[in-house]
């Protein structure tokens, strides 16, 4: 009996140590496991890590590419601004010079008609004193002398639409302002003869008609082939103040660039007087963008009260400084513009 009770305490043992070495060998394996889940675990979150930090530098990138766009749609919508600007002022120049030549047209019609007039004046009298032969003869070299003071208003004519084409394209360099004074005084040359053969013409009818004024009655002659009518009919001063009309200025020779930059500091400090100096916002004038705001500003002129105390001699330095076409600040006429800006800003007069 005791060597059964022995037996089955050995065997209760080897089941227990078998037991515990199962457990053992079980808790080892599911050990190992756990390590190699954990070890692919770490690994993912490793990389999942790696793909967030990608991920948050893209990000950072497109937010910095998204900030540089922003800065230059801001950029862009102000030049286009500045381009809207400028266009509304070039469409009112257009304006301004369609006008004018639709002016010169009606002009030219006019000079036409009293050329017209003119030829048959002279028609009538040539009729009257055919009945002298050295008079007919004299006339007929006078009318000669008048064919070509008609090819000097032909000239004249394609001048003026040179002039035209000039104001159209608004050419404002040095080189054209040359030509349009070269171009004014051949027509002040051309005035000048067209004028001498006109004196010319009046004095031989005046002396023709004196020296038969015993003979001849004065019905005879109509009233409106006077000298100084035939004279005035065509008066020379009356193309060119058409065509300075259409070219502000042109006679006063504006200074160079630098010069006029370099006086912009005596016009700026006379036209602001004894007050302090004030910034108004210059867009407000007529005709003023925001470029041509920031050029005078950076010349000095940064308030209403100067540019409604502008000269007729500064206008001229302030149109080279700015490099503006030529006569834009009188059509646009910046200083009334200013000076109302101002009284109602400040309630005074500048």
């Amino acid at each position: 009996m005791r060597g059964v009770g022995y037996a089955t305490i050995e065997i209760i043992l080897l089941l227990l140590a078998a037991a515990i070495i199962g457990f053992l060998i079980a808790w080892i394996l599911r050990r190992f496991l756990y390590n190699v889940d954990l070890g692919e675990y770490e690994e993912r979150v490793r990389t999942a890590q790696a793909r967030r930090r990608a991920v948050e530098q893209e990000l950072a990138e497109a937010r910095e590419q998204r900030e540089v766009a922003d800065e230059e749609i801001t950029v862009i919508q102000a030049r286009l601004a500045d381009m809207e600007s400028e266009a509304t002022a070039l469409t009112a120049d257009l304006n301004t010079a369609r006008n004018a030549v639709t002016a010169k047209d009606g002009r030219i019609e006019q000079l036409e008609s009293e050329m017209t007039g003119l030829e048959a004046d002279l028609a009538t009298a040539e009729t009257t004193v055919g009945r002298h032969e050295e008079t007919i003869d004299r006339l007929e070299s006078e009318l000669a002398a008048a064919d070509a003071l008609h090819a000097e208003v032909d000239r004249r004519g394609a001048r003026i639409a040179e002039l035209e084409v000039l104001v159209v394209e608004r050419e404002t360099s040095e080189a054209s302002a040359e030509r349009i004074g070269q171009l004014e005084q051949e027509l002040a040359e051309a005035n000048q003869r067209v004028h001498d053969l006109e004196t010319g013409i009046a004095s031989d009818v005046a002396a023709d008609t004196s020296d038969e004024a015993d003979d001849a009655d004065d019905e005879d002659v109509p009233d409106d082939l006077e000298p100084t009518d035939v004279a005035e009919s065509v008066a020379p001063a009356d193309i060119p103040s058409d065509a300075e009309s259409s070219q502000p200025d042109v006679a006063v020779t504006p200074p160079a660039k630098d010069d006029a930059v370099a006086q912009m500091a005596e016009i700026a400090a006379r036209t602001a007087g004894d007050g302090d100096v004030v910034e108004d916002d210059l867009k407000k004038i007529h005709g003023v963008g925001p470029k041509l705001e920031q050029l005078l500003k950076s010349l000095g002129i940064t308030s209403f009260r100067q540019v409604a105390r502008f000269e007729p001699a500064d206008i001229a330095v302030v149109t080279a400084a700015l490099d503006a076409f030529p006569g834009r600040i009188e059509r646009d006429d910046w200083m009334s513009s200013a000076a109302e800006q101002h009284e109602a800003k400040y309630g005074e007069t500048p």
